[in-house]
C-alpha cells in the first residue's frame, strides 16, 4: 500500500488525558502506512507550544487539506472535530469515523462517512479500515 497522510480529528482536552489513546491510534495507522497528524500532538506537543486561539484554525485548515483522508474519532462528542469533519468532507476528503464500541455517533457524522469502525481495540482500526 502506498504511503497516506492523514488527519485525526479528536476531542481536546487541556490536561492531555487522551494522549495515551491519540499514540495507539496513530501506531496502529502506521502499520498500514497511513501517516496521521494530530493537532494538540505534532503542532502543540501536547502543550509545548502554545497556539494563539486566532491561528487553530488557519492552522488547521492548512493541515486538513494537506491530508489524503480525514479520521474523525467520535468516541467523545466535540464541536472541533464535527468542525473539522466539516471541513474535510466539504473539501472533498474522504471521512472516516472511529469510536469506542459503545459510542453513539451522531447522525451527520454518520451522513458524511466513508466507513464507520466501532472499536475494543485500536488494533481494530487498521484491522476494520477500508480505504
Amino acid at each position: 500500500m502506498n504511503k497516506l497522510d492523514a488527519f485525526l480529528g479528536i476531542k481536546f482536552h487541556p490536561d492531555n488525558r487522551n494522549q495515551q489513546l491519540i499514540e495507539k491510534i496513530v501506531d496502529t495507522l502506521k502499520t498500514r502506512s497511513i501517516y496521521a497528524k494530530v493537532f494538540v500532538k505534532d503542532i502543540e506537543d501536547y502543550g509545548k507550544h502554545k497556539i494563539k486561539s486566532s491561528q487553530i484554525m488557519p492552522i488547521t485548515l492548512l493541515e486538513i487539506k494537506k491530508a489524503d483522508i480525514f479520521i474523525a474519532e467520535c468516541t467523545e462528542k466535540g464541536v472541533g472535530v464535527g468542525i473539522e469533519a466539516g471541513i474535510a468532507y466539504a473539501s472533498g476528503l474522504p471521512v472516516y469515523v472511529i469510536a469506542k464500541k459503545g459510542s453513539r455517533v451522531s447522525d451527520n457524522m454518520k451522513r458524511i462517512a466513508k466507513q464507520i469502525i466501532f472499536y475494543k481495540d485500536t488494533k481494530e482500526i487498521s484491522e476494520k479500515l477500508k480505504l
